[in-house]
């Protein structure tokens, strides 16, 4: 089969790219709508017969725009006291006819016999120290209370590590809130943030080792060890929360894989240590615990090592490297459709996409086993449902341009037709890739759907799958028999997508990759849809998504993503149509 250039320039994605990540999901808010005010030059003059409707729409007007106006130097022209001069015409209502003004003068200074009758309603009021106090408190007390960003005005501030961690929630929350508005505040921050942590060392800190040497006591050493471990976590904080955007906003990240040169996390039981005692007894042959360097430990998984995750601990060493080769994975993405890949040979990328999901799925392991071992704690479990839904996720990105052509078709793109021409080209070059991507989109729904963890970006990934899987039904050959319900006796020879697997020998996960690697002939389903190559499957796929996005309560981004899933299904990517153009052969 003749090499096909999927990566080339693509005007498709450079489309989607322009918008801001998933903006485009809300509806425009009164809060985000501005009205425009008009101009002052060309607006025209108000008819005193026109009510007022919005005094703050309406440009200034002098004394000689409105008749009886209060212009300044002409108080003469107001009505007199008592004398009711309104009429149809008049801006002013009968109630509210202004009266001359009355001008109040203080007397000048004197003695106290020569002070005017009518100036002894003042008072005059001593102010002490303890008063000027009280006024200065009242003062500050509603300025304090403003809108001004006084903390950014002070560098110093914008450097602290309170600072940095709070800048860090606010991003999480604006991300997941479902709000345009702080989503897009969240994306303008992260640079700011970014840069904040490259300007105080945040990427390269390495404490001195003989601070702990030089302390007299363990509590002296753990307190010490506190603070610069607290540092080091909030790094790899930020690495992750900047890196996450590569695979869940389909946008670069900011900091680079270099930019890291700083040692991995400690073991969670070192950080969870409730007193220095404890904490001395995990380490009791030297003065500190020890840590496994980032870029060697990347090095790992690639040249050979046996078994290099038994190197790390706990989520909190694990996660950091899984981001950094699924960020990697997206990065030869990004290259592969750079249009310099049209001047020189590429056919490299596709080796070390391979290798990157080749170190990838080290990290996947059978959640199945874990809750029936009485090892595993709830937090383990959570945490390993989370490596593996970014497993799965990083195999659809690891297939090549899919996501930016998916993106495009949902969002009614003008380059609809030639997303759709590409999407079947993507299908028919390589048929075992479409098994591929529907497998891991249905381990993503079923991953979540038996296992809910309320996580900020989970809903992200079962929309990522739901719309994908949805897009693959279209793309799968047709059973000869799918249009009749298979009998239950041919129910084992059926492919379920979302089996979770037992152990690595469960041999009904064998079958499973038997057909992604070699196709045949068999019905495939997953839970609720017995056939997901017939047409009202991609319905039924979008409509068990929007279930489990509406079982999504705690982030409102998630309601945002049901009301475009159902406003799929109600009209699916292709109008419930297949079309001939995007059938593929069988495989």
């Amino acid at each position: 089969m003749p090499h096909i250039d999927l990566f080339s320039l693509n005007p498709i994605a450079e489309t989607f790219n322009t918008q801001p990540p998933f903006g485009w999901i809300f509806d425009d808010l009164p809060d985000a709508v501005f009205p425009t005010l008009p101009s002052f030059s060309n607006a025209p003059a108000l008819a005193s017969s026109q009510p007022l409707q919005n005094t703050e729409m309406q440009p200034f007007r002098t004394t000689e725009d409105v008749p009886g106006g209060l212009g300044l130097g002409k108080l003469a022209t107001t009505p007199a006291p008592g004398k009711d001069t309104t009429s149809s015409e008049d801006l002013w209502s009968g109630d509210c006819t202004p009266f001359h003004s009355q001008r109040s003068v203080l007397p000048d200074f004197g003695r106290v016999d020569e002070t005017p009758p009518a100036a002894t309603h003042c008072a005059s009021v001593q102010i002490t120290p303890s008063m000027r106090m009280k006024i200065l408190e009242s003062v500050q007390g509603p300025l304090n209370c403003g809108a001004w960003p006084k903390a950014e005005w002070n560098p110093g501030s914008t450097q602290e590590e309170y600072y940095i961690t709070a800048q860090l929630l606010q991003g999480t929350h604006g991300y997941c809130s479902g709000s345009k508005r702080l989503l897009e505040t969240a994306e303008c921050w992260r640079s700011a943030l970014v840069n904040t942590a490259k300007s105080t060392g945040l990427f390269n800190y390495e404490p001195a080792q003989h601070l702990l040497s030089e302390c007299k006591s363990a509590e002296e050493r753990w307190k010490v060890w506190i603070g610069q471990e607290r540092r080091r976590r909030l790094s790899w904080a930020v690495y992750e929360y900047d890196s996450s955007v590569s695979y869940l906003h389909n946008i670069r990240p900011y900091v680079t894989v270099g930019d890291m040169i700083l040692d991995l996390p400690s073991s969670p039981p070192h950080w969870e240590a409730e007193t220095a005692y404890s904490w001395a007894a995990l380490h009791p042959w030297g003065p500190g615990p020890k840590y496994s360097a980032f870029r060697s430990t990347i090095r790992h998984f690639f040249d050979g090592t046996a078994d290099p995750l038994s190197r790390l601990d706990e989520d909190n060493q694990r996660l950091p490297i899984m981001l950094t080769l699924i960020r990697m994975l997206w990065t030869v993405k990004e290259i592969r459709r750079s249009p310099i890949c049209d001047l020189i040979d590429n056919s490299h990328w596709v080796n070390d996409a391979r290798s990157l999901l080749k170190g990838i799925n080290m990290f996947q392991e059978s959640i199945v086993s874990l809750t029936a071992s009485a090892k595993c704690t709830v937090d383990q479990i959570l945490q390993a449902v989370r490596r593996a839904q970014m497993v799965h996720l990083a195999h659809l990105y690891g297939a090549g341009d899919l996501l930016d052509l998916v993106y495009v078709m949902i969002r009614q793109s003008p380059a609809r037709d030639t997303a759709q021409e590409r999407l079947r080209q993507w299908a028919k070059h390589d048929a075992r890739r479409v098994r591929h991507v529907a497998f891991h989109a249905a381990q993503i729904l079923a991953l979540v759907r038996h296992w809910p963890g309320n996580a900020p970006l989970e809903s992200f990934n079962v929309f990522h799958a739901g719309v994908v899987l949805c897009c693959m039904c279209v793309l799968l050959p047709s059973n000869q028999t799918s249009e009749v319900v298979f009998p239950r006796a041919r129910a084992d020879d059926a492919v379920r997508l979302d089996h979770l697997a037992m152990d690595q020998n469960d041999p009904r996960m064998n079958s499973i990759q038997a057909w992604v690697r070699d196709g045949g002939h068999r019905t495939v389903c997953i839970f609720g849809i017995n056939d997901l190559t017939i047409t009202m499957a991609q319905r039924q796929v979008l409509e068990l998504t929007a279930e489990i996005l509406g079982n999504m309560q705690v982030w409102g981004v998630s309601q945002y993503f049901r009301k475009i899933i159902l406003d799929l299904s109600r009209k699916t990517p292709w109008d419930g149509v297949r079309p001939a153009f995007l059938r593929v052969e069988k495989a």
